[in-house]
């Protein structure tokens, strides 16, 4: 009696963690998850930041320019999705810079023709802007749930 009561009460928590929250769903701006855009951009100079590869669906170019502040801003163009916005893609970067290099990056702006992404490289431990390695910067497809 005590088993076939442990069994019925694992039965139903497994389906209330199964089926009690909606999943949240993607909106449509082509294939949600697919990389439209990435590059591997060297600091050798802070000043003189160089695209070292880049690729992504749809991706023509990718150049990369000094920033107004800390960090790089890299230009995506090439044809993307009609609808999309910064809303509508997920970023996410990486440095390459010493045991303790991290990076952070913002869509500044999204069209259907270009990309535009600020990218900051810096030390964990002390907060120092990365001058010498590289940032690795990738734009996927998403939307909001709907």
């Amino acid at each position: 009696m005590r088993s076939s009561l442990r069994i019925c009460s694992l039965v139903a928590i497994f389906a209330s963690l199964a089926f009690g929250a909606a999943p949240a769903l993607a909106g449509n701006i082509g294939a949600s998850g697919v990389a439209l855009a990435f590059a591997r951009v060297h600091l050798s100079d802070a000043n003189d930041p160089t695209v070292v590869s880049f690729g992504g669906r749809g991706t023509k170019t990718a150049t990369v320019g000094v920033s107004t502040g800390p960090g790089v801003i890299v230009l995506f163009a090439g044809r993307y999705p009609k609808t999309v916005s910064p809303d509508d893609v997920i970023v996410q970067a990486t440095a390459e810079g010493g045991a303790t290099a991290v990076a952070n990056a913002v869509v500044v702006s999204a069209t259907s023709s270009q990309l535009v992404v600020g990218v900051s490289a810096f030390t964990s431990t002390t907060g120092s802007a990365i001058t010498q390695g590289d940032v690795f910067v990738t734009v996927f497809a998403g939307s909001p749930p709907d």
